[in-house]
């Protein structure tokens, strides 16, 4: 992939960071990069999977909601790793340009990514939780009854 050095912002502040820190900028915006776009390959196929759900499993309500779910997890995660490509792109120009705004911008959406991603497991987390408390009242009658059928 080819990394494009862009036009000096007019009006831009200058901004200075050792040269081991740019370094590490210019190796980590790449890996970035390639983290995000395989997080949008993989909320592509979750956002297809939710509409097989609708289209083929429609006359079921359960694969309703659950097309829905993924559908919603498919946009969360694509949301999510944009942030992540943009930081990338915004550490980029930062190294080209070594402008305060480009690194400002480059955290901004770093906070993004994180706080996103915390979001998104916290939630899992509780949903997985409730998920179990469920299943176990679901399932504790399941073997009662089949235990009386023994």
């Amino acid at each position: 992939m080819e990394i494009q050095t862009q036009e000096p912002v007019a009006n831009a502040t200058p901004s200075t960071l050792s040269a081991e820190a740019i370094n590490n900028l210019k190796q980590t915006a790449p890996w970035m990069t390639f983290i995000s776009i395989f997080g949008f390959i993989a909320a592509g196929i979750v956002i297809l999977v939710s509409l097989s759900l609708f289209v083929l499993l429609s006359k079921s309500i359960f694969f309703g909601i659950m097309g829905a779910i993924y559908l919603a997890i498919g946009a969360i995660t694509a949301i999510i790793y944009y942030s992540l490509y943009q930081t990338a792109d915004n550490y980029r120009r930062y190294c080209d340009l070594n402008t305060t705004e480009s690194l400002e911008k480059a955290f901004l959406m770093q906070r993004r990514y994180w706080k996103g991603l915390g979001i998104f497991t916290i939630v899992t987390i509780i949903l997985s939780i409730f998920a179990v408390i469920a299943y176990v009242i679901f399932l504790i009658p399941l073997i009662k009854q089949n235990l009386n059928v023994l």
